[in-house]
């Protein structure tokens, strides 16, 4: 599943991947150049890839949303059962 939002402070795409694989996604975008904007990535996911995966409060955290600077791309590699948000800057 993938959504996405324009406004004035950029574009927002998010994307969940409910499966038990990897999958690249093509991004396509219209009305919105991508091209040289700073791209930041959000990512939360379990690290063993465990769908019913959890933070217990008495345990060290498990799953963490994960921030990374990265380039624009038309290809985007999410991980299996996570979510991940794209953010590009204005």
């Amino acid at each position: 599943d993938v959504q996405a939002a324009l406004s004035g402070e950029g574009l927002t795409v998010g994307i969940v991947n409910t499966s038990k694989e990897s999958a690249t996604v093509k991004l396509s975008v219209s009305g919105f150049d991508i091209t040289g904007k700073k791209l930041t990535r959000y990512e939360i996911a379990d690290p063993q890839n465990d769908p019913a995966g959890f933070n217990d409060p008495d345990q060290p955290y498990r799953i963490e949303t994960k921030e990374s600077k990265e380039t624009a791309a038309d290809n985007v590699v999410v991980k299996p059962y996570s979510v991940t948000v794209l953010v590009w800057e204005k």
